[in-house]
């Protein structure tokens, strides 16, 4: 068997073997045919699959960066929360939170 540089069969080899093929019967015929449109299924499933993914594992993270939602976010809304569940907030403790948020921002 004749091969060309690349490992592959040389085009001449390739031609001679095309025309000894036997032609397909009509039953051989539809079976490739089926065979055929089966695998365009499958493949355009595939797709669909690989689409899909693509789409959802771009939209795995946060809509709002960590920060940005921290900034929303302020003393004067915990002491009213803490204050609607009966919570007391001393004004000293207030005064520390505060130097301490402006320290971390």
């Amino acid at each position: 068997m004749a091969f060309s540089r690349a490992g592959q069969p040389a085009p001449a080899l390739l031609d001679a073997l095309a025309a000894e093929a036997a032609p397909m019967d009509d039953g051989a015929a539809e079976a490739h045919a089926q065979v055929a449109k089966l695998a365009s299924a499958i493949r355009k499933k595939k797709g669909v699959i690989k689409a899909t993914a693509r789409r959802e594992k771009a939209a795995n993270h946060p809509t709002m960066p960590r920060n940005v939602r921290a900034r929303s976010k302020s003393l004067g809304g915990l002491q009213q929360h803490l204050s609607g569940i009966g919570i007391e907030t001393e004004a000293a403790a207030l005064a520390n939170a505060r130097s301490k948020a402006k320290a971390c921002a």
